[in-house]
């Protein structure tokens, strides 16, 4: 029996749990709100590396021939882990990306999950000052991009994968309608 077909059943069974401790971890990340950060990519990463030391170990163990280099199977575990890995960032990323009302209002922190769908669904051009603050609610105190013709809202951490700084949607009026809108990070 080849070592390739005595260690594909291993495989097998530790995919399994591979797919088992992302989705877990998928699970806690939801639960704990985090956007796509540090924290999102380790979430992606450690898994795989997990997988991938178990996969070194059972070649290492299990291979009766020392001088044999099993190519295959290190090329069909990475194989089953990048689109997993890739699919999972994707799916992780995109859990608030819904703009509503009550999580804008009662949540700053989840804001910046959802200001795209914000600004492609709902035209703030043109818009009156009291329509903009009925729908968006009151804006972010003490910020350093407030001036006298504009508001300010505190989206949350920034969308990178190390986010040190914050986004903010700034709202310029003139004449009290919404004469410009940008997001700007601190």
């Amino acid at each position: 029996m080849k070592f390739t077909q005595a260690v594909l059943p291993l495989l097998v069974i530790v995919t399994i749990l591979y797919l088992m401790v992302n989705l877990l971890l998928f699970i806690l990340f939801s639960l704990a709100d985090v956007n796509m950060n540090l924290h999102t990519v380790l979430y992606a990463i450690l898994p795989s590396v997990l997988y991938f030391l178990c996969v070194w170990f059972a070649i290492k163990r299990l291979r009766p021939n020392r001088r044999e280099k099993p190519k295959q199977l290190w090329l069909f575990s990475l194989a089953l882990v990048l689109p997993i890995a890739l699919i999972s960032l994707l799916v992780f990323n995109g859990v608030h990306a819904k703009f509503n009302e009550m999580d804008w209002r009662n949540n700053p922190h989840k804001r910046v999950g959802m200001i795209d769908d914000l600004l492609n669904t709902y035209d703030l051009k043109n818009r009156h000052y009291n329509e903009v603050i009925e729908k968006l609610g009151t804006p972010t105190e003490n910020t350093y991009f407030k001036s006298d013709n504009n508001i300010v809202y505190y989206l949350g951490n920034e969308r990178s994968i190390i986010s040190i700084d914050s986004e903010w949607l700034i709202i310029t009026f003139k004449e009290n309608r919404v004469a410009n809108y940008e997001l700007k990070t601190d």
